[in-house]
């Protein structure tokens, strides 16, 4: 009687240090699952962080289009107004040009005759009211850096122009050797655009 019972009690027995198949199989379960949820995060991360990058690079083209399209607009205004090409020039900082309110003048040449230079006046009030509502502190400006050549500006501040520190770029100022694509891509010296400030210009030449 004592023999079987000792049997039995060694038969539910485990030695010293030995863990049981099951509490092993649900440890290696716990694992398991924690390793499944921490490769689901860094996934979840990952799609997080492309879809903020995606947003920010349509931001970013849906600006430059709107800044090659004022370019153009204004450069099409210059061309149109044969004679008062003069009298769209104007330039200024982009900093004063940020802070300078504009306000359409009177008459309104959609609904009124006007002279070439009222035209001109129109047009770039127009012109500089929708750099604004188009893009990020908008502004715009034209020069005559020659007779018969106009020069036709936009900026605009992007926050997404940053370099692998985080620091906002800087964008070169235009030269008398700036030529092809940086030429149009440049910031025109009489700007005087800041280091670091994240500003972006397009620049387009006309004649009158």
């Amino acid at each position: 009687m004592l023999n079987r019972s000792h049997r039995r009690a060694a038969a539910h027995s485990t030695p010293a240090g030995h863990v049981r198949p099951g509490r092993r199989h649900r440890g290696a379960t716990l694992i398991e699952v924690l390793v499944a949820v921490l490769l689901l995060s860094i996934g979840l991360l990952g799609m997080v962080g492309l879809q903020v990058r995606t947003m920010a690079y349509e931001k970013g083209s849906a600006v430059r289009a709107a800044a090659s399209n004022l370019v153009s607009d204004m450069s099409e205004r210059v061309r149109a107004n044969q004679g008062a090409g003069a009298s769209y020039v104007s330039t200024g900082t982009y900093a004063a040009l940020s802070a300078a309110s504009v306000t359409l003048p009177s008459p309104n040449c959609y609904t009124a005759a006007c002279t070439p230079a009222q035209l001109a006046a129109f047009d770039l009030a127009n012109w500089r009211l929708s750099a604004r509502s188009q893009m990020p502190a908008g502004v715009g400006a034209v020069r005559n850096p020659r007779a018969g050549l106009y020069e036709v500006t936009v900026a605009w501040t992007d926050k997404d122009f940053v370099d692998s520190a985080g620091t906002l770029g800087t964008t070169a100022t235009c030269t008398a050797t700036t030529t092809g694509i940086a030429a149009r891509n440049c910031c025109p010296d009489f700007l005087t655009v800041v280091a670091a400030s994240g500003v972006r210009c397009a620049v387009a030449t006309v004649s009158d």
